[in-house]
């Protein structure tokens, strides 16, 4: 609607009405805390889309796509694309109170594919000589790409690639949808009953009552009163968010803090930690 105000009344923009409409409904919205390399701030980072992009994207897309662009002079039917692509990417970058998750960028990745073909072309740019070169580095970076999605299986939302340190490092860098949407409370539930715990106290980052997966627990609001304990990967890090489905929203960002310096018995999918205090006093 804003760049709308600088055009002539009589001018539409020339994009599909739903885009539009679904930018201007992206961009209206307010109140996210943006949490982006360990720092919390209300305002956003003009800088977290890129980093974001850097840190969840494997690195063989990541190689491919500079040499895509390092391959010589872009030809004018390839401008659009790019156009595009970097275009919504500083919208969305300038927009900075809605970040919150790369899901944003999705846009970026059949652009940046695109570019990507670039690399099949023979005889332009850095892979043009010599012959032998361009096959050698496609299926190196073909091997190296399905070996990225096999090792991340089945965890592809909390993924951070390996230069980033991997996801056991992602809360470093980012939080929300990046690392954790609930996504793991089914992969609770088994371990619930693979090592035949009868309760745990837990504080999991979803607007889904945990009982549908057949979970026994309790909410954790504050001091535990059981043995076993899981909190999510966002709450633990302080980014708040309904607990458990209920309206319980904590106040506090430092109120799962004690459990940051406690070793993990386990980390389900790189969302859910899983802590063993140990056997409770009788009272």
């Amino acid at each position: 609607q804003a760049l709308q105000g600088w055009l002539p009344a009589w001018l539409p923009l020339p994009l599909p009405a739903p885009f539009l409409l679904g930018l201007d409904a992206q961009l209206a919205e307010t109140g996210y805390p943006a949490y982006l390399l360990g720092r919390f701030n209300a305002s956003g980072f003009p800088h977290y889309y890129l980093v974001a992009w850097l840190v969840k994207t494997p690195e063989p897309f990541l190689v491919a796509t500079l040499l895509a662009l390092l391959g010589g002079r872009l030809q004018p039917r390839e401008l659009p694309a790019l156009a595009m692509g970097l275009g919504s990417l500083l919208v969305f970058s300038l927009a900075g109170h809605k970040n919150i998750g790369i899901r944003y960028l999705l846009f970026l990745i059949p652009v940046a594919a695109l570019a990507c073909g670039r690399l099949a072309a023979a005889g332009r740019g850095l892979l043009a000589r010599p012959a032998w070169l361009r096959p050698a580095v496609l299926v190196l970076l073909a091997g190296w790409q399905l070996a990225v999605a096999v090792t991340a299986w089945p965890d592809f939302l909390a993924y951070f690639n390996q230069a980033s340190g991997g996801t056991a490092a992602g809360h470093r860098y980012l939080l929300d949808s990046n690392l954790d949407w609930g996504q793991d409370l089914i992969a609770l539930a088994d371990y619930q009953d693979r090592h035949r715990i009868p309760v745990i106290e837990l504080a999991a980052f979803t607007r889904l009552p945990p009982e549908i997966y057949g979970i026994r627990y309790r909410t954790l609001t504050g001091e535990p009163a059981g043995r076993h304990v899981a909190v999510s990967a966002n709450l633990l890090w302080g980014r708040m968010y309904f607990v458990n489905g209920t309206d319980f929203w904590p106040g506090d960002p430092d109120l799962y803090a004690r459990f940051r310096d406690l070793s993990p018995q386990a980390i389900l999918g790189g969302s859910l930690y899983l802590f063993d205090l140990g056997p409770v006093p009788e009272p």
